[in-house]
């Protein structure tokens, strides 16, 4: 049966449709939307334990920022527990650089990443 399967890569969206998919899908704004499209794909980028999150997780983290009525700012409690949940920040091994980083270093990490997210969308403007 498997000769018969053909295998096809299948790569995720640019940058510029994950943020337009994400808009459309949850209601937030353009702005709201690249600030978690982009925390998402650094996120992909790192690699945790072979979990890729997708646009499906960009989607869920501003739907339900949306739905709570929270800002869509790092600093947000709400923000910071939804993106780790849907991320599942707290249950897998999320990599650094070089190492796995412990648990107490993914609140760090989630940190730098959401600082550098900010830093990038600050400069675009």
């Amino acid at each position: 049966m498997r000769d018969r399967l053909i295998p096809i890569h299948v790569d995720h969206y640019d940058r510029d449709t994950e943020v337009a998919i994400t808009v459309a899908r949850s209601g937030a704004s353009t702005e709201d939307a690249a600030r978690v499209v982009d925390l998402v794909r650094r996120f992909r980028k790192q690699g945790m334990q072979g979990h890729r999150p997708s646009i499906r997780a960009a989607i869920m983290i501003a739907r339900v920022v949306m739905l709570q009525g929270v800002s869509f700012d790092p600093v947000d409690r709400v923000f910071q527990r939804t993106c780790r949940d849907v991320l599942g920040l707290d249950c897998i091994d999320v990599r650094g650089p070089e190492r796995p980083l412990s648990a107490d270093s993914v609140e760090e990490e989630f940190s730098r990443t959401c600082d550098a997210v900010e830093a990038a969308l600050g400069s675009s403007d």
